[in-house]
């Protein structure tokens, strides 16, 4: 209806976990091959070597042929480039992290390889993970594999652009990315993948570098439900690792009829500025779901109205906060000075990017002594606000 077309595509036979035991070299060779050739579209910043990916899919043949299959045995899998992967680079698309190579695996990362994924990069993202399109990076703009009737290049979304990038363009049939205010829905939506943003808890955030921690939750992009379903059934559950993580009860009934689900939709959702297609899609949505016999009801979330400037002012300050330690003297990036005041001003006015820091500045305001009271305190109390208005309206 957009007349949006694939740039390029695999079947998803030739990806989906559930292959047979003799095709886990062919599959990775298959996304070796897709990655190589979609190299203009700067998906990834860092690409796993061929021959290290061969020799894990060789692993996991040869596990297959003994019947000792794991859930996601030979599955390729790229994770988006501020997951912690031990030995391999993770930049959060900076310069101050540009050479900084982690000693462990955060949890999502650890999981996956423990259910037999294999990992052929690290994706392209904007700047620790703050934008919406994925072209303030470091590394460059990532482009999406979708073209429009124009055949223009257009953005991938943000900022988990490369990773959904990663599933459009048939590279991968999963990649992880990260959500803290949109990030996963964003470019799953510009790239035409299904991307899912969990609960926060339910997902460790261990080895995920900060933006705003009270907010940041790992995703999921995908090409099918059953893949996506698969992967977080692995990396989900509580982690000791994580103070904020929690025991979630999981629903593996995916078949479950229509007929006993009652939705609400918001009638704050509604808003002026939805283009046309969209609200049109939205409204598909609503009648598809009372078609297979769903209750559709109306509701309100008037507290909804607080919600917006209290993401940005909570994540701006806990922005601030977070990127407070890359001063040149533990690790990371470093520009010398000639005093020490010297070398912390020249290393983050160096190796942040203007995005990075124009919100570190506003988190600094609103957590100055004269701003707190006015700007972040309220913001504080809004989010418990906004979840008693939740609350309120689920059990009905």
């Amino acid at each position: 209806k957009l007349g949006l077309k694939m740039r390029v595509s695999l079947p998803l036979k030739n990806l989906h976990h559930h292959a047979t035991p003799h095709r886990h070299i062919e599959r990775v060779r298959e996304s070796i091959k897709q990655r190589d050739q979609t190299k203009d579209l700067n998906i990834f910043i860092t690409a796993i070597p061929s021959e290290d990916l061969m020799a894990l899919a060789s692993s996991s043949n040869e596990r297959s042929k003994l019947g000792k299959d794991r859930r996601l045995e030979g599955m390729p899998v790229a994770i988006k480039d501020n997951f912690c992967t031990k030995d391999w680079k993770t930049s959060c698309g900076s310069k101050m992290l540009n050479e900084f190579i982690p000693t462990y695996d955060a949890t999502v990362v650890s999981r996956l390889k423990d259910e037999g994924a294999i990992i052929i990069g690290k994706t392209n993202l904007d700047e620790f993970g703050m934008g919406s399109n994925s072209t303030l990076s470091f590394a460059g703009p990532v482009v999406s594999p979708i073209k429009g009737d124009d055949k223009a290049d257009h953005v991938a979304g943000g900022s988990s652009g490369g990773s959904a990038a990663a599933v459009a363009a048939g590279i991968v049939p999963v990649a992880i990315g990260s959500d803290t205010g949109g990030s996963v829905r964003l470019p799953a939506s510009y790239c035409g993948v299904y991307g899912m943003k969990p609960s926060y808890g339910v997902v460790s955030r261990y080895g995920l570098i900060p933006y705003a921690s009270s907010l940041d939750t790992p995703g999921i992009f995908s090409r099918d439900i059953a893949s996506l379903e698969s992967v977080f059934e692995v990396i989900s559950g509580h982690d000791a690792r994580d103070s904020t993580s929690v025991s979630s009860s999981q629903s593996d009934d995916l078949e479950k009829p229509m007929s006993k689900m009652r939705i609400g939709i918001p009638k704050e959702f509604n808003v002026q500025g939805i283009s046309a297609p969209i609200r049109d899609s939205w409204q598909d949505a609503i009648y598809h779901f009372h078609q297979m016999g769903a209750e559709i009801v109306t509701t309100s979330i008037p507290q909804t109205r607080y919600a917006l400037a209290a993401y940005y002012i909570i994540a701006l300050a806990e922005a601030s906060s977070n990127l407070s330690k890359y001063d040149g003297l533990r690790y990371g990036f470093r520009q010398h000075g000639d005093t020490l005041k010297e070398m912390y001003s020249n290393t983050r006015s160096q190796g942040f990017g203007d995005e990075v820091k124009r919100r570190i500045l506003l988190g600094n305001f609103v957590l100055s002594r004269k701003s707190y009271e006015s700007y972040y305190k309220k913001s504080a109390t809004n989010p418990p606000i906004v979840g008693r208005g939740l609350r309120s309206m689920l059990p009905q």
